[in-house]
């Protein structure tokens, strides 16, 4: 049962926020250009650049957190849902200060305006929007496991 739910949430996860992430960052002048095809095609990949690492610069990164969320779990008395955002807002936290450390003068995305700072914004954003509607979903099975 937990590691089924753990699962469910992960690749959850590993959907929603890279497809929110992705479409955060992609520039905007790509989506008017497109018809519905590819926007489904669009979507059905922005996951897979996450997996290996396009968004993050980091290959491999989302495994990361779900280190962090089973340890957290195996360690501490923290509920499921806590680990989960525990997990996700420290490694990418660490992940984007390590990136403002190591490459000081490089945007990490490519616009006029300062990349950093809309980067740390969207990744907020994702995380909380990611973070909500993983409650949402699996709102009774955090609650069933938090009485037990």
């Amino acid at each position: 049962m937990l590691r089924i739910l753990f699962l469910k949430i992960w690749v959850f996860h590993i959907f929603v926020f890279y497809n929110i992430y992705g479409f955060l960052l992609i520039d905007k002048a790509i989506w008017v250009s497109r018809n519905t095809l590819d926007m489904i095609l669009i979507f059905l990949t922005l996951p897979v650049g996450g997996i290996l690492g396009i968004n993050d610069h980091f290959v491999l990164f989302f495994i990361f957190p779900i280190v962090i969320m089973a340890l957290l779990l195996k360690y501490t008395h923290f509920s499921f849902y806590k680990s989960y955002v525990i997990s996700i807002v420290s490694v990418h936290l660490i992940r984007i200060s390590i990136q403002f450390i190591l490459y000081p003068y490089e945007d990490l995305i490519y616009t006029k305006i300062d990349g950093r700072l809309i980067a740390f914004l969207y990744l907020i954003l994702s995380l909380f929007v990611t973070a909500l509607l993983n409650y949402i979903v699996f709102r009774k099975n955090y609650k069933r496991l938090d009485y037990n």
